[in-house]
């Protein structure tokens, strides 16, 4: 199932939203003056998640060090 909706109403609503994609397997095209601009769809269990680095895309740690 596939339901369109606006960014303002994904905003308002997206907990919710991402409760049902998990929940149904479903998918949301977000839309922005009448334009689709991206898709919600539901994780595929052979995707693993990278684990945060700790480090920002120039390789620096929040305290601004390289290491």
């Amino acid at each position: 199932m596939t339901r369109t909706m606006t960014a303002t109403e994904f905003r308002a609503k997206c907990l919710g939203l991402f409760d049902w994609v998990a929940e149904t397997g479903g998918t949301i095209i977000v839309t922005k003056r009448g334009k689709p601009l991206v898709r919600v769809v539901p994780m595929s269990p052979q995707i693993e998640l990278e684990k945060p680095s700790g480090r920002d895309a120039k390789g620096q740690t929040p305290e601004g060090r390289r290491g």
